[in-house]
């Protein structure tokens, strides 16, 4: 058995619809490192589902020593993509950065941070709380140490709760599955980097970031009924 399986892309059953989200980048810096990752990562967004609501974003390129790879900000007036110096954001980590935008401006009437609230996302909420990788890292939260399953046999480590708590915080869910939401539908690197922060039968991770195909598929089928709502499907 494969330490790690590559899910296959997922079954198209919707257009994109609206204006693409990189017509909101402006005009990108061809000869910057970030370039070719940050194309990616749009391509792959307007080939899923357009939008219609966002701003110009700008880019920021930061040194700041946090741990960080990438981050997005938004204000009323204004939206930051920050990308971090030392080049370890991936086209991958950007997505991620989009699903923070996409909730900060495209459900905005319904307040900050709905997904941990708001009626519309409650059918994407359950859907996640009965995966098993939230599963998971929910019962986590009450343990000390995880013995899990690695490449070489059994392995114990010390459960980190901040790292826990982050993990199940809504926002970052949405940002999480928004993220392999696109990657089902991109290329091939972008599906191995998915399943390599996701349990599966053969290897399991300490914190499992993101969920295995056939955990999945109810999330992003809430996921494109948000989308198809929002006219951003068609």
């Amino acid at each position: 058995m494969d330490i790690v399986q590559i899910p296959k892309p997922r079954v198209r059953r919707y257009t994109p619809n609206d204006l693409p989200i990189s017509t909101h980048f402006g005009n990108l810096d061809a000869k910057a490192w970030y370039f070719e990752r940050l194309r990616k990562a749009l391509d792959a967004v307007d080939h899923v589902h357009g939008d219609g609501y966002w701003q110009h974003v700008r880019i920021d390129v930061s040194d700041d020593d946090n741990g960080w790879r990438a981050g997005f900000h938004a204000g009323e007036h204004r939206a930051w993509l920050f990308i971090h110096a030392d080049q370890t954001a991936n086209s991958l980590d950007l997505i991620h950065e989009f699903g923070h935008g996409l909730e900060a401006y495209g459900f905005q009437d319904l307040g900050f941070r709905p997904s941990a609230f708001a009626q519309k996302f409650e059918p994407w909420r359950q859907a996640i709380i009965v995966s098993q990788a939230y599963q998971t890292l929910f019962a986590m939260q009450a343990q000390k140490t995880r013995v899990y399953k690695g490449l070489v046999g059994q392995i114990e480590r010390v459960i980190h709760r901040e790292t826990v708590v982050y993990c199940l915080e809504w926002h970052e869910l949405f940002a999480r599955s928004y993220a392999q939401y696109i990657a089902l539908h991109g290329d091939q690197e972008m599906r191995l980097q998915i399943s390599e922060e996701a349990d599966s039968e053969s290897r399991e991770l300490l914190y499992p970031m993101q969920w295995q195909s056939s955990d999945f598929d109810l999330i992003a089928e809430e996921l494109e009924r948000l989308f198809f709502k929002k006219g951003w499907l068609t």
